[in-house]
């Protein structure tokens, strides 16, 4: 598996090219795996931090950054869910999933920086 890394992607490039990761059940069940503002707060707010995912095999942030990623349109999920489907259900990761998750993770960034162009929308103007 590649090493997932936060400081190369240019999220501002790739926003409208990522798609969420949706995962189907032998049983029809389909989870939809992507991020916004508040997925990402609540996962902060437990500690994790997607840059030491950069550090090295980190198996609790890779595990962690999977579980955080139902949390968008499946709230109720529990870890231990989250671990089985992993686990399981998957056998693992397949080839391109962490990456993918770390750009879907980094996405909500970019309601934060205003892009080329932007400025002509805003209320204010900003003066550096």
């Amino acid at each position: 598996m590649a090493k997932a890394t936060t400081s190369n992607l240019n999220t501002n490039e790739n926003s409208k090219s990522v798609r969420p990761i949706t995962l189907e059940s032998e049983n029809g069940e389909v989870y939809v795996l992507e991020f916004n503002r508040a997925s990402i707060k609540y996962a902060e707010a437990q500690g994790f931090d997607v840059q030491s995912l950069e550090k090295g095999v980190n198996m609790s942030g890779i595990e962690d950054l999977f579980h955080y990623s139902f949390r968008m349109h499946q709230p109720r999920m529990q870890k231990n869910q989250t671990d089985k489907i992993l686990y399981e259900d998957l056998g693992g990761l397949r080839d391109g999933m962490l990456e993918r998750l770390v750009e879907l993770y980094l996405l909500p960034f970019n309601t934060l920086v205003a892009s080329d162009g932007s400025e002509k929308n805003s209320k204010m103007t900003v003066r550096l």
